[in-house]
């Protein structure tokens, strides 16, 4: 007899814990890993009830933000991202999608699949040096789902009573997605450990 097991609910309040990213700068041309470099930093990941504005909902199970515990202008390995956002868009509030989650069995998975780069309102990032691995700080900002699976950036979490492992990967860039050449390209792979508070 097969039982059928329904995806669970991820339970809703702050993890806060730490994270590892790996970095690989690439050649902008030909996506060839010219330096890997590894980050820490202390991160804090909310889950909500789905953000509602007007009579918009998110279309997700839940709401999802990640960001560096405590702000301390540009440091090396901050991340930044969130599930949605209300936002200013032509002078009016609105609710703005990043990602597409869903629940599973243990935890929840996820695609970043809207930027709102073309609102100007493109805020999911992680910091890490220019180009190389002794470059000034800039903010690198995630490929969303029009460039494909080769550039998308992924989330994938499994929460276990009150610990949470998330790992996010994906590939990021300094300035215009589309300037290939003119362009500084990472690809990045964060794994957070964080327990429920």
């Amino acid at each position: 007899m097969l039982v059928a097991t329904a995806s669970a609910d991820v339970a809703k309040g702050i993890y806060r814990g730490s994270s590892q990213t790996t970095v690989k700068f690439l050649d902008p041309v030909t996506l060839a890993v010219k330096f890997t470099q590894r980050y820490s930093r202390k991160l804090t990941v909310t889950i909500g009830k789905p953000l509602k504005y007007g009579n918009a909902t998110e279309a997700n199970p839940f709401d999802l933000a990640v960001a560096p515990t405590t702000a301390a202008g540009l440091t090396a390995g901050d991340f930044v991202t969130a599930s949605a956002r209300i936002a200013a868009v032509q002078g009016q509030n609105t609710l703005l999608q990043y990602w597409v989650l869903q629940n599973t069995q243990s935890g929840f998975t996820g695609t970043f699949t809207n930027s709102h780069e073309l609102e100007g309102l493109q805020r999911d990032r992680l910091v890490t040096p220019f180009s190389t691995p002794t470059g000034a700080l800039k903010s690198y900002r995630f490929y969303d789902g029009r460039f494909g699976a080769v550039f998308q950036v992924a989330a994938s979490g499994l929460v276990t009573g009150a610990d949470m492992n998330l790992e996010i990967t994906g590939y990021a860039h300094v300035g215009k997605p589309t300037d290939t050449g003119n362009n500084a390209i990472i690809s990045f792979r964060t794994l957070i450990t964080a327990k429920k508070r």
